[in-house]
């Protein structure tokens, strides 16, 4: 189990690379897309759990693998929508200058947000496709677990943060 939290910090420090190398007026944009997704799926996952059960049910998954199904939707929704962000730059911040502390901080802002956050589903999941065992997790796994964005921001400060965000964005 040490080995996923291990692939997954390498994840943050790759997001981290990234984010001195593009600038921290890029990745504050990519920010606000990931806040604001990770915002609607916690909506939905906590306001309409019916609606998406019964849209799973419907869709003809088995209700055993619901969880997992619910898991895929939202991990491939958000590498959509991390892909999309890195490939825009509409909304970038327009900054001068680059400071190289800046765009570390913002690009690890980023890995934790989407790794960590991909890290909670397939955890919740149970891992599908992997047949891990968490009962014998350390207490690395145990502690991360409970620090990951899912687990420790409800969807209104998500949404309250990406709009912050957004509004800095527009005035400039």
């Amino acid at each position: 189990m040490e080995l996923i939290g291990g692939i997954f910090l390498c994840l943050i420090g790759v997001f981290g690379a990234v984010g001195v190398a593009r600038g921290y007026g890029r990745e504050l944009g990519v920010t606000i897309v990931l806040l604001f997704t990770l915002a609607i799926t916690e909506l939905f996952e906590e306001r309409f759990p019916q609606q998406l059960n019964q849209f799973l049910a419907w869709s003809g998954i088995p209700v055993m693998s619901q969880t997992s199904a619910k898991t895929m939707i939202f991990c491939g929704l958000l590498i959509l929508m991390v892909f999309i962000a890195y490939q825009s730059e509409f909304l970038a911040f327009g900054v001068r200058g680059k400071s190289t502390t800046y765009s570390l901080g913002a690009g690890l802002l980023n890995g934790y947000l989407c790794a960590g956050s991909l890290w909670y589903y397939l955890a919740r999941a149970g891992w599908p496709g992997l047949n891990l065992d968490t009962r014998s997790a350390g207490e690395f796994y145990r502690l991360t677990i409970k620090l990951l964005p899912p687990h420790v921001f409800r969807w209104e400060y998500l949404l309250v943060l990406a709009v912050f965000l957004l509004i800095m964005r527009v005035v400039k």
